[in-house]
């Protein structure tokens, strides 16, 4: 079954960043690359709702190193 598509809004709503974070994330190459849904610039943008909870796992496992060095006294 496809993943339900989620608009900028859902996007930042459930990330709590703005849609400047999203694009500047973007730009950087640090976030998943949205869906066009059109042939025009200014079509709508999607985000399969598996890919950001792909990205997010990542960021997640990539975070637990730092976090269990700062529970342990040990700040990077």
């Amino acid at each position: 079954m496809a993943s339900p598509l989620l608009t900028m809004d859902d996007v930042c709503e459930r990330l709590r960043v703005s849609p400047r974070t999203i694009r500047r994330w973007l730009r950087e190459g640090k976030f998943p690359q949205p869906i066009r849904l059109g042939d025009a610039p200014n079509s709508p943008l999607r985000w399969p709702e598996e890919d950001i909870q792909q990205w997010l796992d990542q960021r997640r496992a990539a975070s637990q190193p730092a976090v269990a060095q700062v529970q342990h006294g040990r700040p990077r």
